[in-house]
């Protein structure tokens, strides 16, 4: 049996439960590949853990900085803005990570076939590093013995690349799910009608106890409507405080802080996700959930949903599960499924190997500052975690360079586990995209491991001014192999599609006049990657010229199939009249959702313009070649927005 059977047996039962079949199956990356063949390299006499680093120059991508954006806009566009400052507790980012190219060079792999096995690699001098900025190497006898250890190095990209059958069949499987769910979603906002239910401000239900808001939500960024798991659709996530009420007499135990994650990622019902960052009052006696708990409530229709937990405790997770009906609830044999660490900050700290000696990790293992969370329990979870550094590291476990990155953990209930990492700014001057070189900023990275840390697959996408380089291996029984086939090669997850003039009421126009500013990574590349932040876009009117301007979150999403979407939602009207009427700019709480297939033409738009009159003017298109076709959709995305907080870091 197949790895691909034995998770669709495993989580079949469960899913057809729960109805939501497609959201399953879609959380899993990729299946495992075939790595015990005559061209799997042999990784157990190069170190201790395995891991790759194969890699493909590809095209230079189309890469846009704010001053490209602002050449190919109309001439009334703003000058580019400075790099924007974060007046929240969010971490400052310093570099727009994939709105520009990077300009350290180094940055092509050797040509295949110029890796020699070795049997030794930790005789490489501890600070080894193989080139500098310049792409050229000192000429010293240190370096010279540098780069003779780092050639003989081996490089998975010298291999074959291996077509898998079965890592395509269940490739081709969860994108047709994960299509099916997105789909469902805009058909589900196409044909809505009559009011919409906010999913912000919900009670939670914790066994006996209830956790009612008790401050105003704090909003730091979403996923759109069309949106890959694990990220979560129709989802906003931010933070809030809870009070833990005994629902009997009503009384509060006490308070607790969490990250919270709503919506409604089925298209019906809604969704609440929490993970408790602190608490205030006595916890042990299980009335105050401590720091790490996971709390999940789903209402699908009249009455009916379920409710999950996973609560630390010195012997484990403490966990629930349970069917709610109007009726009663119906307890089922509870299993762990969310994400194992959260409590103790190991979460993250597994060192991700490259496979070419050198492996990547968290310089701090327990310093990591959780700022957001995402998913569907019990099904998978997606953790985020802010900006921090990570160690470039060679074989015997010594630092050679420093990044910082954002980065999102995943797991799900058929024991497949996942970290995405997005380097945000790169140190020193050894940056680039050869082994032993740290990565450059826009660089993405993605592991996703089959029940164990020993059999996994590493996407990687770096931008280089060469053409960026883009890699996809498997390792399993201490081999690792090349497998950048068809159709997993259609994606450079280091490149974001080409900024485009977004449809807007009226015959007006959007367009981004900074670069983004990046907090979060999500999806499974090599199928696809989302990418979280914040940007400030400017309206136009049919002639080019500018009405006004706007800051905005914002998450760009893009996949091997060409497919992109565009999330945006109004935090701060910066210049023009805010308001609904034609030529506006819209206002804050504005939501606003546009999908692309390629550059065909095809594609939708949404946007939801609340108004001071409490009417919220709402369009839903599909987007053709020819015409743009409307609906009657009265779906309000801006739905009770009012209520929380929208953070607002730009610094304009």
């Amino acid at each position: 049996m197949t790895t691909a059977s034995r998770y669709i047996g495993r989580v079949g039962g469960l899913a057809v439960a729960l109805g939501v079949g497609a959201a399953v199956f879609s959380s899993m990356g990729v299946a495992s590949a075939d790595t015990d063949s005559p061209d799997a390299t042999n990784t157990s006499s190069v170190s201790t853990r395995r891991g790759p680093a194969a890699v493909k120059a590809v095209r230079p991508a189309n890469r846009h900085s704010a001053a490209a954006v602002a050449a190919s806009a109309p001439e009334s566009v703003a000058k580019p803005l400075p790099a924007a400052a974060l007046n929240t507790g969010i971490p400052q980012r310093h570099s727009s990570a994939l709105s520009r190219r990077v300009t350290a060079a180094g940055g092509d792999r050797p040509a295949a076939g110029s890796a020699v096995a070795v049997t030794d690699v930790a005789e490489v001098p501890a600070a080894a590093t193989t080139a500098s900025q310049s792409g050229t190497l000192p000429a010293t006898p240190r370096a010279a013995a540098v780069a003779s250890a780092l050639s003989s190095i081996p490089d998975p990209n010298a291999l074959p690349p291996r077509f898998s059958l079965g890592l395509i069949r269940a490739g081709g499987f969860l994108t047709i799910a994960n299509l099916s769910l997105s789909l469902l979603q805009q058909l589900s906002i196409a044909i809505h009608i009559g009011p919409t239910k906010s999913a912000l401000n919900q009670t939670v239900s914790l066994g006996e106890y209830s956790l009612v808001p008790a401050s105003t939500a704090l909003v730091d960024s979403f996923y759109g409507s069309w949106t890959n798991l694990p990220g979560a659709p129709n989802t906003w996530q931010g933070r809030q405080q809870y009070n833990v009420v005994d629902p009997t007499t009503q009384a509060t135990l006490g308070t607790v802080d969490a990250l919270v994650s709503s919506g409604t990622p089925l298209g019906l019902g809604t969704y609440t996700g929490l993970i408790v960052t602190s608490t205030d009052g006595v916890v042990g006696a299980g009335d105050i959930p401590p720091f790490g708990s996971v709390i999940a409530n789903m209402n699908l229709i009249a009455g009916f949903g379920w409710t999950y937990s996973a609560i630390p405790s010195p012997s484990g997770n403490v966990v629930s599960f349970a069917l709610t009906t109007p009726f009663g609830n119906i307890p089922f044999r509870a299993y762990n499924f969310a994400l194992n660490g959260i409590a103790d900050h190991t979460v993250d700290n597994r060192p991700i190997d490259l496979g070419n000696g050198y492996s990547i990790a968290p310089s701090d293992p327990a310093g990591e500052i959780y700022t957001g969370s995402s998913g569907l329990l019990p099904l998978y979870q997606a953790v985020q975690v802010a900006e921090q550094q990570f160690d470039l590291r060679d074989a015997s476990g010594t630092t050679v360079g420093t990044f910082k990155a954002v980065s999102t953990v995943t797991a799900d209930v058929a024991g497949m586990y996942t970290e995405a990492i997005l380097v945000t700014e790169s140190s020193g001057d050894n940056i680039g995209t050869n082994p032993g070189q740290v990565a450059p900023a826009g660089t993405v990275y993605n592991v996703i491991y089959e029940n164990s840390d020993e059999n996994y697959f590493l996407s990687t996408s770096m931008p280089s001014p060469s053409g960026d380089v883009v890699s996809l291996i498997a390792g399993k029984n201490n081999k690792v192999s090349n497998i950048l086939v068809w159709p997993l090669n259609g994606l450079d997850a280091a490149a974001p599609p080409a900024v485009k003039r977004l449809p807007f009421a009226s015959g007006y126009g959007i367009l981004p006049i900074s670069v983004l500013t990046p907090i979060g990574v999500n999806d499974l590349p090599p199928r696809g990657v989302s990418v979280q932040g914040y940007q400030q876009f400017a309206v136009y009117d049919p002639e080019g010229v500018q009405t006004g301007t706007f800051n905005a979150m914002v998450t760009n999403q893009w996949d091997f199939l060409g497919i992109s979407s565009q999330a945006i939602t109004v935090t701060k009207v910066t210049g023009g009249t805010a308001g609904t009427a034609a030529g506006d700019v819209p206002p804050v709480d504005s939501v606003l959702n546009y999908v692309y297939v390629g550059d065909t033409g095809f594609g939708t738009s949404y946007w939801s313009l609340p108004s001071e009159s409490g009417r919220t003017k709402i369009s839903y298109k599909f987007l053709t070649p020819l015409i743009n076709i409307p609906t009657w959709s009265t779906y309000d995305a801006s739905k009770d927005l009012d209520t929380v907080t929208l953070v607002n870091p730009l610094d304009v």
